[in-house]
């Protein structure tokens, strides 16, 4: 008993996907199979298919369900092998009512390939009828389809046919399908005959069994390859977070991938402008990059955030809408290859409340997460969550505590203050040298940012007037003797007392040298107006501590022009509780 060996049905099978689309491979196969049933001869199956048939998605779906759903899928929701021009090589159970059904209702809008009918009882019609228009075949050839070998299909549809060769099989494809019809032999359904190199694939004695051809044909996709050693790409990330001008912790990217290896969630904690959201960034696009990955995503977390916002929800008319953690990290093609999730103010809700199934998912060997649908996927082994957030000690009016169950899930990590740190390292004849050096470095790598954006072509419309500003400050010296002196006083002042280590940050660093650097800096007065501009609007409302802190910060700015201004400011703020400072704003 004769049946056709797998390597043929690869080889067909192979062909298909590289030129096939899935309106001929499977709307118009099932069509004609539909129309073919009944039909003594093709004339009879072509007026079928021109009058229409009772046929749409449930026919379509047993089609796939008879032609195409194969054993040992990688994801039991997904268990179609596209043997057509797909994204993915497996397909959902939903495809015939979502990707088929809008291919069709496309084409039938715009009046080529096929016509629809909607249901009528009083003209006897009990459902929508669907049917080929005369000019279907060139009407697909006009959409860019390419044509698809008649024998390719045979083959596939024919895989389990005892067939004493491969004429034979083109005869039974005819019987049963009836192709011959309409326009469609000479145009998208051409015969060319069967390759000469088809006649070199002996028969076998037993068909190919779906195991085998599941196994054959793959099931997910494998992961992609490290480039080398863990050690390695800790180098080479740590070398590219460098080059983008961030100042990272010693020892910090091997803490979080260290982290993720071992399976937790990383949480970077840490005071406003200590990095946490820029060293996520780069360390994601680094990957991203290095490791070929696709880009990170991104969620702000808002403090209404629950798992409908973060997963999905069931819409009234009962079909899901997946946000994206979703679907791009639960529904994904590759659920092997690694992926990056940032979550930006990560306790801005109450983190059980939207990450609950997540947290869970991590503690159980099959990582179930159930979607809207009342389906499941498997939460990837490789979804590397990096989270941000502020402290609750800090900011108890806007964030929520971190629940002991997510600190036992997680690798709790505490961004350092870099200023501050760097301040005390350096002796006390050397923190000039030290802090407008930090200040220049700001200046520079926000030039590189823009300039970057203009490269790329994306220049805003102030993208030239930053960079002219940028620009001018290249070193140390391009700031005047006197501007230097003053950012170092204020520097002192505050990073002097143990309140103000705690929350004058290298961001607020940068905000003071952007000031200086976006001003008409025609003279030393313009720079030191724009310093203390920068302190009143930026500084002062940041305090906090004993009075003494304000004083200590209104002598640095003494002198200067504007001083006078961020004098009131503080004594306004001195007017509070007792011996305390109260927030302005």
């Amino acid at each position: 008993m004769p049946y056709l060996p797998l390597p043929l049905i690869l080889k067909a099978a192979e062909r298909l996907q590289a030129e096939a689309h899935p309106l001929i491979v499977v709307t118009l196969s099932a069509m004609l199979r539909t129309a073919a049933k009944d039909s003594a001869d093709a004339e009879g199956a072509a007026k079928k298919l021109l009058d229409g048939l009772p046929w749409g998605g449930s026919e379509e779906k047993a089609f796939l369900d008879a032609h195409f759903r194969l054993p040992g899928a990688p994801d039991t929701d997904a268990p179609y092998r596209a043997i057509w021009k797909s994204e993915s090589p497996w397909v959902k159970e939903r495809y015939a009512e979502t990707s088929i059904q809008r291919i069709r209702k496309g084409c039938y809008e715009r009046g080529k390939v096929l016509r629809q009918q909607k249901k009528n009882p009083l003209a006897n019609r009990p459902r929508d009828e669907w049917a080929l228009t005369v000019t279907a075949g060139q009407d697909m050839l006009d959409q860019g389809y390419e044509p698809t070998p008649l024998i390719d299909l045979a083959i596939w549809f024919g895989r389990n046919v005892e067939v004493a060769d491969l004429d034979e099989l083109a005869a039974w494809f005819r019987a049963e399908f009836r192709p011959d019809v309409l326009d469609l032999p000479g145009t998208i359904l051409p015969d060319n005959g069967i390759p000469t190199a088809y006649w070199d694939y002996p028969l076998t004695d037993q068909p190919v069994t779906d195991a085998e051809l599941t196994a054959a044909l793959g099931g997910t996709e494998q992961a992609g390859q490290l480039p080398g050693p863990i050690d390695g790409i800790i180098a080479e990330l740590d070398a590219r977070i460098a080059k983008s001008g961030f100042a990272a912790p010693t020892g910090l990217v091997r803490r979080v991938l260290t982290a993720w290896l071992r399976g937790d969630m990383v949480v970077l904690i840490g005071q406003p402008g200590t990095g946490k959201t820029t060293f996520a960034s780069n360390l994601a696009e680094a990957m991203s990059k290095y490791l070929k990955l696709p880009a990170p995503v991104l969620i702000p977390i808002r403090s209404d955030f629950d798992e409908a916002e973060f997963i999905g929800y069931q819409q009234l008319d009962g079909t899901p809408q997946l946000r994206e953690f979703a679907t791009e990290i639960l529904d994904t093609e590759r659920p092997l290859d690694a992926r990056v999730v940032i979550l930006e103010e990560f306790n801005l809700a109450t983190i059980e409340s939207y990450l609950a199934s997540v947290l869970i998912a991590t503690q159980e060997p099959k990582r179930r997460i159930r979607l809207p649908d009342g389906t499941h996927r498997a939460l990837p082994v490789d979804a590397f969550i990096l989270a941000t957030c502020n402290s609750y000690l800090d900011e108890p009016e806007t964030r929520t505590r971190i629940s002991a169950p997510a600190k036992r899930r997680a690798t709790v990590i505490t961004m350092p203050n870099v200023l501050a740190d760097r301040f005390e390292a350096v002796d006390e004849s050397d923190r000039e040298a030290e802090i407008v050096s930090l200040a220049v470095d700001q200046i520079r790598t926000e030039h590189r940012r823009v300039q970057q954006r203009v490269d790329s072509g994306l220049a805003s419309m102030f993208d030239g007037a930053r960079l002219a500003q940028l620009a001018t400050v290249e070193t140390s010296d391009s700031l005047s003797p006197q501007t230097r002196s003053a950012l170092t006083t204020i520097c002192a002042a505050i990073l002097g007392s143990p309140e103000g280590r705690s929350w004058f940050t290298m961001g607020l660093l940068r905000d003071l040298a952007l000031a200086i650097a976006y001003e008409d800096r025609g003279d030393e007065e313009s720079e030191l107006r724009a310093l203390v501009d920068a302190v009143a609007d930026k500084l002062v409302p940041q305090l906090r501590g004993p009075h003494a802190r304000a004083d200590e910060l209104a002598a640095a700015v003494a002198g200067l022009t504007g001083a006078e201004h961020v004098g009131r400011l503080l004594d306004r703020m001195k007017d509070g509780a007792p011996e305390e400072l109260l927030p302005l704003l």
